[in-house]
C-alpha cells in the first residue's frame, strides 16, 4: 500500500468517526428532549392528584364524621321566619298550625341511623290556638368529608303519644295531632362528637312558614353508647 492510498484510508476513517459521533450527540440529544417532555408530563399529570383527594380520602373522611354522631343527644329547636311571614300577600291567616319550639332526645349509632327519637313540640297558628303535640320517631343522617351532611325524620315512623290543647277547656284524641306533624329534612354541621347543629330545610305547609333550628348535643353520661 502506497503512502497515498494509506493517507485516503485513514481520512475515509476520521471522517466515518465524526459522523457516528456526530449521531449519537444527536441521539442523546433527542433522548434529553424525550425525558424532560416526558417529566414535565407527569408534572402535570401529578399535580391534579395532589390537588384533589382521592375518593377514597373523602369516604374515608365522610365515615370518620358519620362515626362522630354516636350515642344519646338531647336538642332544643326554636323558630326561625321565612320571608312569606312578613310579605303582604304571604297568607299568614291561612298558614297552617306549625311547631314553633321542640325539645328531644335521639340515638345515633354512628353509621347513619337514627332511633329512640321523642319529641315534644309546641304548635300554633295564626289564632292563637296551642297545642303540645308528644311524638315518637325514627329516622336517619348522612355525613360529608367537610362534616356537612343531613339529617331525616321519617315521616311513618311518627308516633303520636299525647295530644293536649293548651287553649281548650278538655284533652283531645292523640289523632288530633298527627296532621301537625310528618317527615322532614335537616341540613346539619358536625362540630364534634359532642354537638350537631340542626336547620330545617323543608316545610310543606301553605302560606307564612316556620323552619326550625336549634343544636343537639351529646349527653354526659351517653358514653358514646347508642343503647
Amino acid at each position: 500500500m502506497n503512502k497515498g492510498s494509506f493517507l485516503c484510508r485513514q481520512a475515509m476513517w476520521k471522517s466515518t468517526e465524526s459522523l457516528f459521533s456526530h449521531q449519537s450527540m444527536m441521539a442523546q440529544r433527542r433522548w434529553s428532549m424525550t425525558k424532560i417532555r416526558m417529566s414535565a408530563l407527569l408534572m402535570f399529570l401529578a399535580v391534579p392528584l395532589l390537588a384533589v383527594p382521592t375518593t377514597a380520602q373523602a369516604d374515608d373522611s365522610a365515615k370518620h364524621f358519620r362515626e362522630k354522631v354516636h350515642g344519646t343527644y338531647i336538642f332544643r329547636m326554636v323558630p326561625a321566619r321565612s320571608f312569606s311571614d312578613v310579605s303582604g300577600t304571604s297568607g299568614l291567616a291561612a298558614a297552617p298550625q306549625q311547631d314553633i319550639l321542640r325539645v328531644g332526645v335521639f340515638k345515633a349509632d354512628a353509621k347513619g341511623n337514627i332511633t329512640g327519637g321523642h319529641t315534644l313540640a309546641t304548635t300554633d297558628d295564626n289564632n292563637g290556638h296551642t297545642f303540645l303535640v308528644d311524638f315518637t320517631w325514627a329516622g336517619s343522617y348522612t355525613a360529608n368529608p367537610d362534616g356537612t351532611g343531613t339529617l331525616t325524620i321519617s315521616g311513618p315512623s311518627i308516633v303520636i303519644s299525647a295530644c293536649t290543647d293548651e287553649t281548650g277547656p278538655a284533652p283531645v284524641p292523640p289523632a288530633t295531632c298527627i296532621p301537625f306533624e310528618g317527615g322532614e329534612t335537616y341540613s346539619i354541621v358536625i362540630n364534634s362528637e359532642k354537638t350537631v347543629e340542626m336547620t330545617q330545610t323543608d316545610n310543606v305547609g301553605g302560606g307564612a312558614k316556620i323552619f326550625m333550628t336549634g343544636t343537639a348535643t351529646r349527653r354526659d353520661d351517653s358514653n358514646g353508647s347508642s343503647n
